[in-house]
């Protein structure tokens, strides 16, 4: 067993016992995730750039011989029974991260009464409603605990199977996310963040500069993506693919086909929202690819130029910015040993993330926590991380 996992096993063997009274038979660790560029365009088939973190959500389990699926969440409370069966409570007599686990559980061991259950405790140390992934790293790391304890055979063998199952739990829970998530949670390479292409969902590993580190910083405005703008902006996309077809006269799948020719008939007839969204999720395509090259050649300049392009279109064009992501944007440019910085993940709330000279960090933290504080009178909570490998089994 690694270092790390043996440190992260022994504290959730301890909870899990406190909770439930006996040693659990498996535990599993699955990491959250931040996205350098490439935002919105994952459901748009489009391209993305994340990297899993090294923090992330801890799941012990056992077994159980009533075909009950009890769960206890760290940072929640419970237990709380999640009526796997489909006669069991509705997903509005469950608190949020109770539906995710019902869901999860019958998926990985079916919705009969008579399948087998299971306890799980849930821990670890990723802050959630902050766009770092939490609830595909909850879900990932039930699904490996649950199939481990019950013996139902694991997805974990087949990536691209594993990631479709959790956007579909994703989806019943009411957030309909694309296939960047699970996929990064699960395939997350220490060192390096991960090109996905979303379309045909090859992935290619993009090594960061051994002489940095990726600092997040927390807005601290916490946003369900479920119960917010997310689903919007995703049927916004779905209104300007369709008129972009019926304008163009030819078939367009997803706004990832759009050239800047199309683009371009879209602004004359259409010159508002739909070709501001549509505008973003093409030039952030292209955005992502220009990264890429830009950290191939440790290019600090370009790197920055095209983080604070992306910001400044989630900001302006896809109107997913906040205040507070724009005031800690504006405190870390120009900061000593930042690359760049930009918001991350769906927006509305949630963190940003800035790539940062590893001897730097410290101060560019220090700084961030003391401009964040004069402007709101609450931390941050900056800290800093290295790529990680994605979710697994410790024991």
């Amino acid at each position: 067993m690694r270092q790390e996992d043996a440190q992260g096993y022994a504290p959730a063997a301890e909870a899990f016992e406190a909770a439930f009274g006996r040693a659990p038979e498996a535990v599993a660790w699955a990491p959250g995730r931040v996205n350098l560029i490439g935002e919105h365009t994952d459901y748009n088939d489009g391209l993305v750039l994340p990297a899993a973190l090294e923090r992330g959500i801890m799941v012990a389990a056992a077994a159980r011989d009533d075909g009950i699926v009890c769960a206890v969440s760290q940072r929640y409370g419970g237990p709380v029974e999640v009526g796997r069966t489909l006669g069991g409570p509705r997903s509005g007599e469950l608190p949020p991260w109770a539906a995710y686990v019902r869901a999860v559980a019958r998926e990985v061991v079916g919705a009969a009464p008579s399948g087998p259950g299971a306890d799980l405790w849930i821990g670890g140390d990723l802050p959630s409603g902050a766009g770092l992934s939490s609830s595909a790293a909850l879900v990932v790391g039930c699904a490996l605990a649950l199939a481990e304890v019950t013996h139902v055979e694991s997805l974990a063998a087949d990536t691209v199977l594993f990631a479709q199952m959790v956007r579909l739990v994703e989806h019943r829970a009411g957030t309909l996310c694309g296939i960047m998530d699970p996929l990064v949670v699960l395939g997350g390479k220490r060192g390096a963040a991960l090109r996905i292409d979303c379309r045909s969902l090859e992935i290619t590993e993009v090594p960061l500069p051994h002489e940095t580190v990726i600092v997040v910083c927390d807005s601290g405005v916490e946003r369900s993506l479920a119960h917010s703008a997310y689903n919007r902006r995703r049927d916004e996309c779905e209104i300007a693919r369709g008129a972009l077809e019926r304008l163009c006269g030819r078939p367009i799948r997803s706004l990832r086909d759009v050239t800047r020719e199309d683009l371009a008939a879209l602004g004359r007839v259409f010159p508002g929202e739909l070709y501001r969204r549509a505008r973003h999720v093409v030039e952030e395509n292209d955005r992502v690819d220009r990264l890429v090259d830009a950290l191939w050649r440790n290019d600090h300049e370009a790197v920055g130029r095209l983080m604070d392009a992306s910001h400044e279109s989630l900001r302006h064009d896809f109107e997913v910015s906040t205040p507070e992501l724009d005031a800690l944007v504006e405190d870390a440019r120009g900061a000593p040993g930042c690359w760049g910085t930009r918001m991350t993940g769906a927006g509305f709330g949630g963190c940003t993330v800035s790539l940062v000279d590893r001897a730097a960090a410290p101060g560019f933290m220090a700084r961030m926590e003391e401009a964040f504080r004069a402007r709101y009178a609450r931390s941050p909570r900056p800290f800093a991380s290295s790529p990680a490998d994605g979710a697994r089994l410790l024991q």
